[in-house]
């Protein structure tokens, strides 16, 4: 194997385990969230924020898509 060939698939390792460390931190982080929503009884809270937020982003998703067609 080549030294370039070398030199690329250690620096893809490299990558790819930092990606995986990034992803395992925020795994703990999504668990402690959810652990305090669970903690705190706010589960029905927040799925409803979550369905007004994607309301509110489908609406302003189609109110760009309308003033790109008008522009």
């Amino acid at each position: 194997m080549s030294n370039d060939t070398t030199t690329l698939l250690t620096n893809l390792a490299l990558e790819l385990n930092s990606a995986l460390r990034r992803v395992k931190s925020l795994q703990a982080q999504i668990s402690e969230i959810n652990h305090f929503i669970d903690e705190n009884g706010l589960r029905n809270d927040f799925l409803s924020l979550a369905r007004s937020n994607q309301c509110l982003e489908l609406l302003d998703n189609t109110l760009n898509f309308k003033r790109k067609i008008n522009a």
